[in-house]
C-alpha cells in the first residue's frame, strides 16, 4: 500500500522561473543619445509583456525610493533574448540618475535588477 501512496504523491510540478535580469553602467551624451545596457542572464519560462529599464531623476544628491515602472520607463523595442543589450534613445541630462532593470510579465509580475546611481554634478 505505501508503493501505491508514494507513486501518487510523484506528480510532475509546473515550476516556474522568473527572469533575472542585471542592470548595466549606460552610457550619455545629452547631446546626441543615452545607450541604456542590461544584461538578460536568465529569460525564464513565463511570457514577458515588456522589459527595459527604469528611472528616477533629480537635481541633488539623494536617495529616493528605487525607480519602478509606475516612474519614467525605457521600454526596449526588441523582443527578449539572453545576454547583453543595448538601446539608444535621446533625452535631457539630469545631474542625478537612478536607474534599474525590469521585466514586466504578462501576468503583471514585475522584476527588476539591480540599482545604479549615475552622478553628473
Amino acid at each position: 500500500m505505501s508503493l501505491v501512496l508514494i507513486g501518487f504523491s510523484c506528480t510532475d510540478h509546473d515550476f516556474q522561473e522568473l527572469p533575472d535580469v542585471e542592470t548595466l553602467v549606460y552610457g550619455n551624451n545629452c547631446k546626441t543619445t543615452f545607450a541604456y545596457n542590461l544584461n538578460v542572464r536568465n529569460i525564464g519560462t513565463q511570457p514577458v509583456k515588456e522589459y527595459g529599464i527604469v528611472i528616477k531623476r533629480g537635481k541633488t544628491i539623494e536617495v529616493p525610493d528605487l525607480p519602478t515602472v509606475a516612474d519614467t520607463k525605457v521600454i526596449f523595442p526588441n523582443p527578449i533574448k539572453l545576454g547583453p543589450i543595448t538601446y539608444r534613445e535621446g533625452g535631457d541630462c539630469w545631474p542625478v540618475v537612478y536607474y534599474r532593470s525590469y521585466v514586466m510579465l504578462e501576468s503583471g509580475v514585475v522584476v527588476y535588477g539591480n540599482y545604479i546611481r549615475f552622478l553628473d554634478v
